[in-house]
């Protein structure tokens, strides 16, 4: 058995310092790096509209340092939706053609006439979504006063 020398003659397979990896096996982990990395700045690319479509629209109480919570039902993308628990893109393309169909969700109950929505998923999206029963009643105008 000879000795691990630092000038390219160790033995083979001796474990030689700053050599961990097989050039195969850098090829491969590169690879998976770049494909891992590809997904997530899609992933990213999507929900802020990078790629063409419009930014993923929310709606929350503050403007404090908390980030938005709530996607809006009624104009939320399919691959907004599918970004929400439990929704895959089947849902997510069945809740924008029923909305395209039926009209807005006026209600989060409205969801249930989706196929492949039920109570439990419903349950599951409420804390996710805001409908326009969330948003406060318009104030009136108020009518003109006579000395203006």
């Amino acid at each position: 058995m000879g000795v691990a020398r630092g000038d390219g003659n160790a033995p083979h397979g001796a474990d030689v310092p700053g050599r961990h990896f097989t050039r195969r096996e850098a090829g491969v982990l590169l690879v998976l790096l770049g494909a891992l990395l590809s997904v997530l700045v899609y992933r990213h690319g999507s929900a802020r509209g990078w790629w063409g479509g419009e930014p993923v629209r929310v709606v929350s109480g503050s403007l404090g340092a908390e980030p938005p919570s709530r996607l809006d039902a009624n104009h939320a993308t399919a691959a907004e939706l599918e970004l929400l628990p439990g929704i895959g893109p089947v849902l997510a393309r069945a809740i924008v053609s029923d909305r395209e169909e039926h009209g807005a969700f006026r209600a989060p109950r409205d969801l249930l006439r989706v196929p492949g929505i039920g109570d439990k998923t419903l349950d599951r999206l409420l804390p996710h979504l805001a409908f326009p029963e969330d948003e406060p009643p318009a104030r009136p105008a108020e009518p003109p006063t006579a000395g203006h």
